[in-house]
């Protein structure tokens, strides 16, 4: 009876480890699925802050331009002033001189209009002009003639600057107002750009802090990520037999899946542009898209479909405690259940999942966990 209770006491610890495990294995699959949703929301966060970073040197360089403008306008202003300022004092002299030329010129006119008549006088009137007076009256008013003819030329000169001075006097005026007004207009301009450069850093902050909480909270997902593993592993040793594994496969050396440059290599890596550490469980390799996947040994395929981020993916048991993983394919040659052999095409490659470039992701994994592919595939 103690016996039969025994057994009993040992299928119940079973089953209940039975539905632990699979309860895990659901709460495994959401980690993942949200762990993805993070790596997504990541490089969203980091393709806006690299665009809004692109229109802040963007506008930074508007704003130096504007800047170096505004200083060159503020030259030109104050030598439009300069300039103007000159041209109305010569306007100022020349009319001046102008009014004080006419006034001698009528002066002149009335000087030689008083000679004329005293001259028409002493010739009708010998008796009180005497021959020398008369001379000297001709030859006084030959002189002013000749000085009224002089100031009437220089009239004429100073009427002629004057007009040209009272046209660049409108010129400069209209210079130095336009300069003003585009300066104006300018620092208007500036005072944008300067509004828009703040909302933009407020921006680019408000990236920073969300990528900051996202890179946290996608370290809490890994985490609980491998915290799950463990226990699922756990679990498994608990519900099912674990037969002995020779962990070997047919030759001491394994072949490539596919030929080509490695991109990443197995390890910790640096995410490119996106200051990220993160952990690659296998290599990959560059290839063209539709290249011929191999598999690297015998074995029977466990798995042959879609696996998020890992885009089209087929898995090979070599039920020597290795599988081996083949991710990022194009087209599944293969099907759940297939007995395969070293070499045996498994799918043509290609970019499917989250891969910015057709490649090949190739795993190896012993006993669940992965190891170092160049360490058993040939040289």
């Amino acid at each position: 009876m103690s016996r039969i209770l025994v057994i009993f006491l040992l299928f119940s610890v079973i089953f209940l480890c039975a539905d632990e495990l699979s309860d895990k294995q659901q709460e495994l699959e959401k980690l993942n699925r949200e762990l993805q949703d993070m790596e997504t929301l990541i490089e969203q966060n980091q393709a806006q802050k690299a665009a809004k970073e692109a229109q802040t040197l963007e506008m930074l360089a508007k704003k130096k331009k504007l800047e170096d403008n505004i200083c060159e306008l503020e030259t030109n202003q104050c030598k439009a002033q300069e300039e103007w300022d000159k041209t109305r004092e010569r306007l100022k002299n020349t009319t001046m001189n102008l009014n004080s030329k006419k006034q001698t010129e009528q002066e002149l006119y009335n000087s030689a209009h008083e000679l004329g008549n005293a001259l028409v006088i002493s010739h009708y009137m010998n008796d009180v002009y005497l021959a020398a007076d008369a001379w000297i009256l001709a030859t006084t008013l030959e002189a002013a003639g000749e000085e009224l003819t002089e100031v009437n030329a220089d009239i004429s000169s100073l009427e002629c600057s004057r007009q040209v001075l009272e046209n660049k006097e409108k010129k400069d005026e209209k210079y130095f107002k336009d300069v003003q007004w585009t300066k104006i207009v300018s620092k208007k301009k500036k005072s944008s750009y300067q509004k828009e450069l703040v909302i933009l850093e407020r921006e680019v902050s408000s990236l920073d802090e969300e990528y900051r909480q996202a890179v946290t909270r996608k370290k809490e997902l890994e985490d609980a990520q491998s915290a799950m593993n463990d226990l699922i592993t756990r679990l498994q040793n608990k519900t099912s037999y674990r037969p002995v594994y020779s962990y070997k496969f047919t030759y001491d050396k394994l072949i490539w899946p596919v030929q080509g440059e490695i991109i990443r290599s197995f390890g910790d890596y640096e995410l490119e542009n996106k200051r990220l550490t993160l952990h690659n469980d296998g290599i990959d390799v560059a290839v063209k898209i539709g290249t011929e996947v191999k598999s690297v040994d015998k074995g029977v395929v466990v798995y042959a479909g879609r696996s998020g981020g890992s885009g089209r993916v087929v898995i090979i048991d070599h039920q020597n405690g290795f599988y081996t993983v083949y991710s990022h394919n194009e087209h599944l040659l293969v099907s759940l259940g297939d007995t395969v052999k070293r070499g045996t095409v498994l799918a043509e490659s290609g970019q499917s999942g989250l891969v910015d470039e057709p490649c090949l992701h190739f795993e190896i994994r012993k006993d669940g966990r992965a190891v170092n592919p160049l360490e058993y595939l040939e040289f």
